[in-house]
């Protein structure tokens, strides 16, 4: 096994600290953390981690991983629902230009987190969501406008008529993004942690049936069935526009919990194409996924993990 090979196995199925260590070890990367911002225009050094070429470029090389899945270049069409993981630590991108992609008004949330940490942890998700967009529409990423929906759910507003609505999610330093041409596009991603009070809140929270099936978890299976039902539910929420005042127990997915995609009627006229986990390699977290389509419209999905500034399709 090559080097290559390994350091790309390693990524796909180690846990989030070893494939740290994998990806801060290649050369690229070291590359990417020296850049000094100020030698180029804002943005170009994203484009050139995130843009493909007609010559081999090395900063997007093929490289064979498990399953025959390659690192390659990314692409963002209202036609597919495109899928994106990353995390604060893996992604590869030059922070020093994240920042600087930001609009004054994300500069200035970033600014209002306490924890250096959450500060980060803001300014990397908003700055790969800008480089992702930049790069599609050929922009720089400070140019980008954000505007939502009545609603509240967010879409590009320029440049104009991209017809382009995106979700993101986080949890801890865990990154997921979706982009798709569908407004009614959610997407959630939670750590599986040991939840205080748990019966609790399935009580006030979950439906009768979500509530009799968590009562039925053996004891250590309790927080990862409470984690992935919740998940699920925020991607509802998050691509119906749900009113939270109406509470989360009106709405039940106890059924299709075994499920990895299901439709779910949802209210009285939107059925829902809902898939958990839609990053089953990540281990620890629940993933979940919830879109409307049109009666008979197929679902092309492409699932990309974000790497050492590397998209590898999963």
């Amino acid at each position: 096994m090559s080097r290559s090979d390994a350091l790309c196995r390693m990524a796909a199925w180690s846990d989030s600290r070893n494939i740290a260590k994998a990806v801060r070890s290649q050369p690229r990367y070291a590359a990417a953390s020296s850049v000094t911002p100020a030698s180029h225009r804002s943005g170009t050094v994203i484009r050139r981690y995130l843009q493909a070429t007609k010559e081999n470029d090395t900063l997007l090389k093929q490289i064979t991983v498990p399953g025959n899945r390659r690192c390659q270049p990314m692409i963002i069409a209202k036609e597919t629902v495109t899928l994106i993981h990353t995390d604060t630590i893996i992604h590869g991108l030059p922070e020093t230009e994240l920042y600087e992609s930001l609009s004054e008004d994300e500069k200035t949330r970033a600014g209002s987190f306490p924890a250096a940490s959450e500060r980060q942890n803001f300014i990397v998700r908003r700055g790969i969501l800008r480089a992702l967009l930049g790069t599609t529409f050929g922009i720089e990423p400070s140019r980008l406008r954000f505007a939502a929906t009545p609603v509240g759910k967010p879409f590009v507003a320029f440049p104009g008529d991209s017809g382009i609505f995106f979700n993101l999610s986080h949890s801890g330093n865990d990154i997921v993004y979706a982009f798709s041409g569908h407004p009614e596009t959610g997407i959630d991603i939670e750590r599986i942690r040991t939840v205080e009070d748990i019966d609790e809140l399935a009580r006030n929270h979950f439906s009768a049936e979500e509530y009799a099936v968590l009562m039925n978890q053996p004891g250590w299976k309790k927080n990862s069935a409470f984690i992935r039902i919740w998940s699920l539910k925020e991607a509802l929420i998050k691509a119906s526009g749900w009113p939270l005042e109406q509470g989360l127990a009106a709405f039940d997915v106890a059924a299709y919990c075994q499920m990895n995609r299901f439709e779910l009627p949802f209210g009285d006229i939107h059925t829902f194409t809902c898939i958990a986990p839609v990053f089953d390699y990540i281990c620890g977290f629940a993933t979940a996924l919830a879109i409307r389509l049109d009666r008979n419209e197929p679902l092309n999905i492409k699932r990309y993990s974000l790497q050492g500034g590397q998209f590898i399709e999963l």
